[in-house]
């Protein structure tokens, strides 16, 4: 059945309501945005720049921003409070600032870092700092007392982040040592293990908001998903072209926030495992995403030194609400999850392309110029839909690197190699079984000739082999030459007798032998030409054998 026009417009708008999109996007920062963040009351958005300035927007509109100036260098990096009354800043000049967050903007130094304060984080309850520098350390902070608490040392490189689990029982630091380490705070910041899974620089790490896992990103394009109890690797996503630089967990837990230098957003499903959307709204690197409490919205910040507030259209039923946030602004979006992209309704497939993966809803609040990455950002995209040659399986080997050539190479020498051994290993093992078989026939032609040799026995018995035992008396009588004539032992005519009685038992014992040996091989030649079986044949001759032991005993 056709839709009509009407309700063609309505799933369009529906859909819609489910896609980023947004919402607006302030100017003010002279330099590259290095981190962006809400206030909890989502009145307020809180940036820190390299231009050495904090800066809070009101969402109000009509509304100035206000300036945080004291540091002496680039601020890397700003946290607020969970009642929104105090900031934190960390800065290039090795200091810690504590701002309070009012028009008066005063703010308290904490020094204590021997080089440049890479990140700064409150704790759950707002007691505690936490900073991580170039000085290889990780430094805990009492906020009542403005005073040092603990230093966590185990990194062999400066370290880029840190963070406290959402219960502040663990804490997570990155590291361009290429490792991800997890501390216990209660037992006197002691680690508990390192994660050496990335092969280069780690640039953030995050806990998921269950405090079962944590996820970290860095220089080697990857995001890595980790079990905080049993320490195993869980998910691995190929994720940018380029460095990335943050990532942020939605509350929900299901989905994740990342940015890169190859200039997008991505907003990554953890339940099936893949990309869902791909946003493009900066001209530039994109440095920091962070999502408001609830998770209807997100903040974005980059090194075009613009910030821009996003609805993410994660949740079924948004229960937040960003006053003087009406109008949708000029985006790029792209919908990357194959069920959500079945479902647009379109004309024909190249409008279907065009329409929603470079959708746009234009407003008079803001519109961005096209820039000549964002123009070349459109060419590739035309160019990736447009169906492509067949290309053969020579064109495809020739347009190979050499190394990757002689990779192959070796590869099919080394499959040819196991195939020759496994040809080997199969005539040895025919061969093998050829033997055994001869062997097996030569003993079933054999078997029946075997005949059972007895010893011939003892039928006398002379006094000169008869040796005393200890004990007992040999008597003997000599001549006048002193040669032996006679032997006396006692009891030797009764031995005689019981040795010679001995000797007529064997002898018949041995008759009877040969009569069961001829009459077990007149059953077996029976059996052999009435039955045919030589299984049957051994086990009737057992028998038969046993059977005539047993009468003749």
């Amino acid at each position: 059945m056709l839709k009509t026009n009407t309700e063609m417009k309505n799933e369009l708008i529906e859909q819609d309501e489910n896609t980023p999109c947004l919402l607006k996007s302030f100017k003010g920062h002279k330099d590259k945005i290095t981190q962006v963040i809400f206030n909890p009351n989502l009145k307020q958005v809180v940036s820190a720049s390299t231009d050495g300035m904090i800066m809070t927007w009101s969402l109000r509109p009509n509304s100035r921003p206000q300036k945080f100036l004291g540091h002496k260098g680039a601020v890397y990096d700003v946290a607020i409070s969970p009642t929104g009354t105090h900031l934190a800043s960390a800065s290039k000049d090795s200091t810690v600032r504590l701002w309070n967050n009012n028009a008066e903007a005063f703010s308290y130094i904490l020094k204590g870092h021997s080089a440049p304060v890479k990140s700064i984080q409150f704790n759950c309850d707002g007691s505690l700092l936490l900073s991580a520098s170039d000085d290889k350390t990780v430094k805990i902070w009492q906020v009542a007392d403005k005073k040092f608490s603990s230093t966590l040392k185990g990194h062999t490189n400066w370290v880029r982040k840190a963070q406290f689990s959402f219960d502040s029982r663990l804490i997570a630091s990155a590291s361009d040592d290429k490792t991800v380490k997890l501390w216990d705070v209660n037992q006197n910041a002691s680690l508990i293990h390192s994660f050496n899974d990335h092969t280069g620089m780690v640039s953030d790490v995050k806990f998921h908001p269950d405090g079962t896992c944590l996820a970290s990103c860095g220089s080697d394009k990857k995001i890595k998903i980790f079990d905080v109890r049993s320490h195993r690797l869980l998910q691995h996503y190929d994720a940018h072209n380029d460095l990335i630089n943050s990532i942020a967990f939605h509350p929900s837990g299901q989905y994740l926030l990342s940015t890169s230098n190859d200039g997008n957003l991505k907003i990554w499903d953890l339940r099936k495992g893949h990309i869902l959307y791909t946003l493009i709204g900066h001209e530039g690197a994109t440095s920091s995403g962070t999502f408001s409490q609830a998770g209807d919205f997100f903040v974005t910040g980059g090194k075009d030194a613009v910030i821009q507030v996003w609805k993410s259209g994660l949740n079924p039923l948004q229960t937040e609400i960003l006053y003087g946030l009406q109008g949708k602004v000029t985006t790029e979006v792209f919908v990357t999850d194959k069920e959500k992209f079945d479902k647009i309704p379109t004309e024909d497939k190249t409008k279907e392309n065009n329409s929603r993966l470079g959708n746009k809803k234009r407003t008079q609040t803001y519109s961005p110029s096209k820039s000549i990455a964002a123009q070349k950002r459109e060419q590739a995209l035309a160019a990736q839909l447009k169906p492509q040659p067949e290309i053969s399986k020579a064109q495809t080997y020739n347009s190979l690197k050499p190394e990757v050539k002689e990779t192959l190479h070796k590869i099919v020498s080394e499959i040819e190699l196991v195939n020759q051994t496994l040809m080997l290993l199969t005539q040895r093992i025919a061969l093998s079984e050829d033997k055994m078989f001869e062997v097996l026939n030569y003993i079933k032609d054999n078997d029946l000739s075997f005949k059972p040799q007895f010893i011939e026995p003892v039928t006398t018995i002379h006094p000169n082999d008869v040796q005393p035992s200890p004990g007992q008396k040999l008597n003997y009588s000599s001549d006048r030459n002193g040669t032996t004539k006679n032997y006396q032992y006692e009891d030797l005519n009764s031995v005689s007798k019981n040795l010679n009685q001995i000797t007529s038992n064997i002898q018949n014992m041995n008759l009877n032998l040969d009569q069961m040996a001829n009459q077990q091989i007149r059953i077996a030649e029976g059996l052999q030409q009435n039955v045919g079986g030589e299984d049957f044949f051994r086990s009737t001759n057992v028998f038969a054998s046993s059977n005539m032991l047993n009468d003749y005993q």
